[in-house]
């Protein structure tokens, strides 16, 4: 209380002089830390990340894990960017100045380049909030980490060290992958390792038909570009009858694209593609190579060849249907292992 006394006032007012009373309120500036819901609010909160990995490799965007205290990216491709946004809330009366920091999981680490933040510092008006946003671009394919620190301007120091101790902090934690497709037929492969169709010797006035059957055994959808090398114009491929969602397979026509079909591969999927082996009858017996290359988007260790290898030849008299009569238009399909032979009429 403040008294103030007015010389020469009149007594019989305010005879103890006028009294003033001062109130004031003292209110530390800090954040909310509490409420995990409302900082992850853009993301999926788990209460145990390991046992949320083993349901959802297919989750993309971000996941915080409450029993690790740990954010973690999933599934980023490799030079790919991205970024994730955290809500940091002021309930007070008054603005709060914030620090936002990365740091190494352990001593003796270096801050991991692949981590970067916005914005290191910010200031956040009364009863706001403020987005600190992390970008995670990983080099290559392997696992990051680093500590995410939101620290209070105007705090005392750690007694222990010098570094201020953070109002909030989780480790974030991120991988890089790349999409991948595994070939599941053919089998056989040659001296360089790769796959290779082999089909056997074929009248010319026939085609053959042998099976490319691809599986996409990573965490990530892939799409697959798929070029023919054919010199000699006798190798052509087609959808197969045995794939679930033909939408997924796009043949093109190679006079107007260079890429002879492309394909889009979800988790675990499975698409068949038949290769047609034609030898052309103006020609003559002969031995044909070509080559199917298959480029897997976005991963430039993804290019993978397929050895494409036929032989045609001819026969101064054939015999068939001789077991019955046929239409002298009709065909005859002959089942040969993994390869069908279709014969057809002679341009």
């Amino acid at each position: 209380e403040i008294q103030i006394e007015i010389a020469d006032k009149n007594p019989s007012e305010y005879p103890q002089g006028l009294l003033y009373k001062l109130k004031s309120e003292l209110i530390v500036p800090q954040i909310d830390t509490s409420d995990i819901s409302s900082i992850f609010e853009e993301h999926r909160i788990v209460r145990n990340l390991s046992s949320f990995q083993n349901i959802a490799d297919s989750v993309t965007g971000g996941v915080y894990g409450e029993e690790e205290r740990r954010f973690q990216f999933r599934n980023v491709i490799v030079s790919r960017t991205s970024k994730a946004r955290f809500k940091i809330a002021n309930s007070q009366k008054v603005p709060v100045d914030i620090t936002l920091a990365l740091r190494p999981t352990s001593k003796g680490q270096r801050i991991v380049e692949a981590f970067e933040l916005d914005a290191n510092r910010a200031q956040i008006p009364p009863y706001s909030s403020y987005y600190a946003v992390v970008s995670f671009t990983p080099t290559s394919m392997q696992s990051y980490s680093a500590i995410f620190d939101v620290i209070v301007d105007g705090q005392a120091k750690s007694t222990k060290d010098t570094r201020v101790a953070p109002n909030f902090s989780f480790e974030i934690h991120g991988e890089g992958h790349l999409p991948r497709v595994t070939i599941l037929r053919p089998a056989i492969r040659n001296k360089k390792a790769q796959a290779m169709m082999i089909f056997n010797k074929l009248l010319l006035g026939r085609q053959a038909t042998q099976q490319l059957l691809l599986v996409n055994d990573g965490v990530l959808p892939a799409k697959v570009d798929f070029y023919l090398h054919d010199v000699e114009n006798v190798f052509s491929i087609e959808t197969s009858n045995e794939n679930p969602h033909p939408e997924h397979l796009v043949i093109n026509d190679m006079t107007r694209k260079a890429t002879a079909a492309s394909a889009i591969f979800e988790l675990g999927q499975k698409i068949a593609l038949d290769v047609l082996f034609k030898p052309k009858t103006t020609q003559g017996p002969q031995r044909y190579e070509a080559a199917l290359r298959l480029v897997v988007v976005d991963n430039q260790y993804e290019d993978t060849i397929v050895q494409l290898i036929g032989e045609s030849y001819t026969d101064d008299i054939t015999l068939d249907n001789i077991h019955g009569f046929v239409m002298a238009d009709e065909t005859s399909a002959i089942e040969s292992g993994q390869q069908t032979i279709v014969e057809e009429d002679a341009p």
